[in-house]
């Protein structure tokens, strides 16, 4: 029986401190806190930067340049709270979809599917195989499909693969996590797994098992929070200093267990036996679709080019036979 489930009929704390073992509520996840690790394994050299004002601490390890939070929800609490319909992004919304409609007002959901497969159109080639991993409606699998490319997708959550299929009308999609799916060792060209690894508990055994479905010579496609990022950077400063007093927002609590940067990214990659091609980032203007003009956009795209931006995204590659 879940965490969840077990206490159900048992009150639960809703206002911070937050502490290790608290059963919370909060954001609409319930669930108890436990302490949170280092997902590379403990270096002995992790630093404490910030406690927030729900009483959440923000580890920093410098020899893998990762931060993540403690406390945090146990797997349990997650696993139950990610099956609700407005965890983390309300399903909802897609009810009476219209594709033209969505294609016209390029709104965030839009912008970021196109972004998706505009990347993986500079590195192959319909009808290369592809695997999105985390797909949730569905919305990258679409265009990557009208592109020509054989693509799937795969997400732990059975309401947004119910809305994708019977209310977008798109073909592929299974809810199941990668572990449960019944995929054959090196059967696709690429694997997208978008906005995913920063909530899961486990990031080397996740990288693993996509680095095992990809053929080699295929490529890897993670997206995940840049803490190296110069607006993370100032907010965090902000945050240590009050003067962004309650406001801890991009941390991510509870969704957001671990952030990354290039190093970081990069040794997870190296770590499934995946070589880092390209590490590049995207700033929240433009996954918004705001590009700007002139001096404005030259300079976003220097920034995302040098990793500074907000969302940290690697392109890896499997090792093709000598």
């Amino acid at each position: 029986m879940s965490t969840t489930t077990s206490t159900l009929h048992v009150p639960a704390k809703t206002a911070p401190p937050f502490r290790i073992g608290d059963l919370v509520e909060y954001r609409g996840w319930r669930g108890r806190l436990e302490a949170g690790v280092n997902p590379f394994g403990p270096s002995g050299r992790e630093r404490l930067i910030v406690t927030d004002d729900l009483g959440i601490e923000y580890w920093h390890d410098p020899v893998t340049d990762i931060l993540f939070s403690s406390p945090r929800f146990s797997q349990a609490s997650l696993d139950e709270s990610y099956q609700q319909p407005t965890a983390h992004i309300d399903t909802r919304q897609f009810i009476g979809f219209d594709r033209r409609a969505w294609e016209h007002q390029a709104d965030r959901s839009f912008v970021v599917s196109r972004l998706k497969a505009d990347l993986v159109s500079q590195w192959l080639k319909p009808p290369s195989r592809i695997l999105d991993v985390g797909c949730h409606v569905g919305l990258f699998v679409m265009l990557a499909q009208e592109a020509g490319f054989e693509c799937q997708g795969i997400d732990v959550s059975a309401d947004a693969v119910r809305i994708g299929t019977e209310q977008l009308g798109i073909a592929g999609l299974s809810a199941c996590t990668l572990a449960q799916a019944d995929i054959e060792a090196e059967s696709f060209d690429a694997v997208m797994i978008w906005d995913v690894l920063e909530h899961l508990y486990d990031l080397t055994e996740m990288v693993q098992q996509c680095a095992t479905v990809l053929r080699r010579g295929g490529y890897l496609f993670a997206q995940v929070p840049n803490h190296r990022g110069i607006t993370a950077q100032l907010k965090t400063l902000a945050c240590k200093l009050r003067i962004r007093h309650g406001r801890f927002d991009h941390f991510g609590f509870p969704w957001h267990l671990y952030h990354f940067s290039p190093k970081s990214l990069t040794l997870l990659a190296r770590r499934a036996g995946l070589e880092a091609v390209q590490i590049r980032s995207f700033s929240h203007r433009t996954k918004a679709g705001v590009s700007g003009q002139g001096l404005s956009r030259w300079i976003t795209r220097r920034i995302e080019q040098l990793a500074w931006s907000d969302y940290l995204y690697i392109v890896a590659r499997k090792p093709a036979p000598i």
